[in-house]
């Protein structure tokens, strides 16, 4: 950590492992915003802004009631392994890691160079050490050490010919489209229809699972993987549609199951084929769409996650994709 606050552009809150990182990313000057903001019972604050001819970097932070994340971690670490549960947890996250924020001139929206994060807890528990990065952020910005934050920096590059100029500058705060889970299906195997309501606009919709397929990646993926690791490789697809349709993608299926982990070969070891497009062997399905499989042009496709052998998967769970809230902007009170 440095000895004094210092910050740049186009990096995060860890700096830069470059050498000449002093003088490629130029030290801005820092503007105090200390506006404070009440956002779906949420405390956000604007801390500070940092400008230099290339851009403006912007730090802002959430307030946390410590009781609030100590019950979430709780929570977290008796979660059980299956992704339905995992989302449902993820929709409670006290830190707010889908939230995310834009500046404007006027209703012109500067291009983000993207963010980063760290978080700071009251109480660290046993075993665990300080982040004293954290600890200094919470210091440099005068904040009550009595609560937990997440800290964000945030990256955008100025409009051209009005570098350093900070007028109509303003903030819009907004959530990306989170995962809800919906109905548990539980598959025969066999072609079945289930009735659904969407959770938000409370919206009709019937989903048809039009067949089940058994499959397993080819050995042309082996190539494009660590050679030394052994990868599971049979998976399911279950093709379906939606009434009415969804073109958006919003609306999904997700196995509740989870896969296999990589293995490390050893000289016994067979080789085997690997992942591909569908992701990690034990990480959440992947879902996309067909265009026109199947004869269908609206017929969509779930994959289930990779196991060593053909293992049916039966239960699986609806995923809407929603944005809970509506965006919050603000004026930038730019001032030295």
């Amino acid at each position: 950590m440095k000895d004094k606050w210092c910050v740049y552009f186009d990096t995060n809150f860890w700096g830069s492992d470059r050498e000449d990182a002093e003088e490629k990313y130029v030290l801005t000057t820092e503007y105090p915003l200390n506006q404070d903001i009440e956002w779906y019972g949420e405390k956000w604050r604007l801390l500070s802004a940092y400008s230099c001819k290339d851009g403006l970097v912007i730090d802002y932070c959430i307030q946390v009631e410590p009781g609030a994340l100590q019950a979430f971690v709780e929570e977290f670490q008796k979660m059980s392994a299956d992704h339905e549960h995992f989302e449902q947890l993820q929709l409670k996250n006290p830190t707010a890691p889908n939230v995310r924020i834009d500046v404007f001139r006027g209703e012109e929206q500067l291009e983000s160079l993207g963010s980063s994060g760290m978080h700071y807890a009251p109480i660290v528990e046993e075993g665990m050490e300080k982040d004293e990065l954290a600890e200094s952020c919470l210091l440099h910005y005068g904040l009550d050490s009595s609560y937990a934050y997440s800290f964000y920096r945030a990256h955008f590059q100025w409009d051209e010919g009005r570098e350093e100029d900070f007028s109509e500058l303003s903030v819009r705060f907004f959530e990306d489209l989170v995962s809800v889970p919906g109905e548990h299906l539980t598959l025969s195997g066999e072609k079945q229809e289930f009735a659904l309501t969407h959770p938000l606009s409370g919206k009709q919709y019937q989903l048809k699972i039009e067949q089940i397929e058994k499959g397993e990646l080819s050995e042309e993926h082996l190539s494009h993987m660590d050679q030394t690791m052994c990868y599971p490789t049979h998976f399911e697809s279950v093709y379906y549609t939606l009434e009415p349709d969804c073109e958006d993608g919003s609306i999904m299926l997700q196995s509740c199951e989870k896969g296999d982990s990589p293995i490390r070969k050893t000289e016994s070891t067979k080789v085997a084929a690997a992942i591909s497009v569908i992701g990690g062997a034990c990480g959440p399905t992947s879902v996309f769409l067909l265009g026109n499989a199947k004869g269908n042009k609206n017929i969509r496709c779930a994959c289930s996650p990779l196991c060593f052998v053909p293992t049916p998967v039966r239960e699986w769970f609806v995923v809407y994709r929603v944005q809970r809230r509506e965006p919050y902007q603000v004026s930038l009170n730019m001032v030295e």
